[in-house]
């Protein structure tokens, strides 16, 4: 006898197997279009620091500020958009927002004096200079450095602790306890002093 139409499990089978290529096509295409707004924010990078190149190229006296002491300068994206090498607002293709102008490029000479550009976004290598401020990452404090001889040092003392901020200022430093620890004199000699993490 013929049978006419579909039956409950044919159906079903036709419907996951139409889910399961919606599912494969939807992936596939969120993973081209953000591999393809990578592409393109990738090119607003070079977009970016050829804007850079060009704004140096016609400034050349801005290379006699970088030396031993100040290997790298900063050119907001502002100072580029006012020289007509961007176009306003600047646009991330990733995520359609717009990037401040105050970003900066980064122009970064090595010892053979070589440049290099490179937008700050991206993670930029700049040598750090004994008497910049060196900021901790760990909690973000701030410490002034200072040459000595031919070594670089802190100018204060450091204030990290896993409490963060300033748990061990008036404290003493416990160098038998756990890292990053303070002693706290309980009141009779060191007997009775709590370790603080």
């Amino acid at each position: 006898m013929k049978k006419n139409g579909f039956s409950l499990i044919e159906l079903l089978a036709v419907i996951t197997i139409l889910l399961i290529i919606s599912l494969i096509t939807v992936t596939g295409i969120n993973r081209l279009l953000n591999n393809s707004r990578e592409k393109a924010y990738q090119l607003l990078i070079t977009e970016i620091e050829t804007a850079g190149i060009e704004y140096v190229n016609s400034n050349r006296h801005l290379l006699g500020t970088i030396n031993a002491s100040n290997p790298a300068l900063e050119i907001e994206l502002s100072e580029l958009i006012g020289f007509n090498q961007l176009k306003i607002p600047v646009i991330d293709p990733r995520t359609k927002e717009e990037i401040p102008l105050t970003k900066k490029v980064f122009v970064i000479s090595d010892e053979e004096n070589n440049l290099t550009y490179c937008f700050e976004d991206i993670g930029c290598e700049i040598p750090f200079v004994c008497g910049d401020i060196f900021i901790d990452d760990r909690d973000d404090e701030e410490y002034n450095t200072v040459e000595i001889g031919n070594q670089c040092w802190m100018a204060e003392n450091l204030r990290y602790t896993d409490l963060g901020s300033l748990a061990c200022l008036t404290n003493t430093w416990n160098s038998s306890a756990p890292r990053n620890a303070c002693r706290v004199n309980g009141g009779s000699g060191w007997a009775q002093d709590e370790v603080l993490y």
